[in-house]
């Protein structure tokens, strides 16, 4: 039956496509030997020096390879052109291009039979050949992408190298990969080679070249590059620059790590939730954090300087404390608390709730060391927050 149609994901790092290989024909050969008679005939200049010479067009001691050989000089020659191809399209993408191949069984999940032609960092483009055809890989490497082999099982480590939920550093990853893997099959058939998928076990359907190929090759390079610099950026800087939603996808991992290691605990999340709340018997702004005994940053006293005016707008409870929102009054205050603070995490009390389904409760003591629990904002519809001016 075969040895059926190569396919990896590599652990769920990356994928697989099939190269054609070539296969010469002993018509090829035929084809190749006559061509090469002709040519032998004209060096020798004249048509009968092969006679003059004894020999025949039969004759083994003519400077032509016998079928065998020819058909595997053939086979090597287009080999050496396809990692020339994909050594040339790793450049294109600012990878670190190693010609002749590496084994990368420490760095990437590629079997031993792989060669790692070109690296982008947390990417690799391998080759291996299979039967008479070959196999290019597209598959992660290094330390970032074992922690991507479960998601579930290293929230902790990838919440602390990425400064986002796991299922965010996931799905960029898989984009970048499947980015990777596209741009590099266009670009072969952009060159003529011929490109497979596998149907089933012993069969595969081809890849048909786009009409807007060249406008999908710049598109997926963009793609990479910017893919590439989110996930290389620092986790303060992922923080820093993250939407809504994705504070929220990266609260609610935060509460997990803290379950995790059981809530009032010395041993909590690197990245702190901080949630900031006007306490409007001082005209102060406090820094709650609820996984903490005492859950207010005592040694921090934020400045109301740009929105003192716009925290006196906003209803209190019993005990004179309001939940920030974010808005356009306050944008511009939350960002720049943000970038001060590395190890925090700030979010409204909207974002919090939004993330963990429940009231925000900051603990505190009171002078007699008695734990009190404010209750600053309640799980359910919130009321409308004040416009600013």
């Amino acid at each position: 039956m075969g040895v059926g149609v190569y396919d990896s994901d590599f652990n769920g790092t990356g994928g697989t496509f099939l190269v054609d290989g070539i296969y010469a024909s002993e018509e090829d050969y035929a084809d190749y030997r006559r061509e090469r008679l002709k040519e032998l005939r004209k060096e020798n200049g004249t048509t009968g020096a092969l006679e003059l010479m004894g020999l025949d067009d039969e004759d083994d001691d003519l400077s032509i390879p016998d079928y065998e050989t020819w058909s595997q000089e053939q086979y090597d020659d287009y080999n050496e052109m396809l990692l020339d191809a994909v050594a040339r399209i790793g450049k294109e993408l600012g990878f670190s291009v190693s010609r002749r191949g590496r084994h990368t069984s420490d760095d990437a999940y590629f079997d031993d039979e792989f060669l790692s032609l070109a690296s982008g960092g947390t990417v690799e483009i391998g080759w291996r050949s299979w039967e008479t055809d070959f196999v290019i890989g597209v598959g992660g490497s290094g330390p970032f992408s074992k922690l991507m082999e479960d998601v579930d099982g290293n929230t902790e480590e990838i919440v602390n190298e990425t400064g986002m939920a796991p299922q965010r550093a996931a799905d960029l990853y898989a984009d970048l990969v499947s980015a990777v893997e596209e741009y590099v099959r266009i670009r072969l058939m952009q060159d003529n080679f011929k490109c497979r998928f596998k149907t089933s076990g012993y069969t595969s359907g081809g890849y048909e070249l786009p009409e807007n190929a060249a406008a999908r090759v710049a598109e997926l390079k963009a793609s990479i590059q910017e893919l590439e610099t989110k996930l290389s950026r620092s986790p303060r800087e992922a923080i820093r620059e993250a939407s809504s939603s994705e504070r929220i996808d990266l609260a609610e991992s935060l509460r997990k790590i803290n379950d995790d290691h059981g809530r009032d605990g010395d041993d909590m999340a690197e990245i702190l939730t901080a949630i900031p709340v006007y306490n409007a018997e001082d005209g102060t702004i406090l820094i709650g954090n609820p996984y903490e005994s005492d859950g207010w940053f005592s040694s921090f006293t934020a400045s109301v300087s740009g929105i003192h005016d716009y925290l006196k707008t906003l209803e209190t409870d019993e005990n004179q404390l309001a939940p920030i929102p974010r808005n356009e009054a306050t944008e511009a205050w939350f960002a720049a608390q943000q970038a001060r603070h590395d190890n925090w995490l700030l979010l409204t009390a909207e974002e919090y709730i939004a993330a963990v389904r429940e009231d925000l409760v900051i603990k505190s003591a009171n002078e007699d060391d008695e734990e009190i629990e404010y209750v600053v904002a309640k799980h359910g519809p919130a009321p409308q927050a004040p416009a600013f001016g």
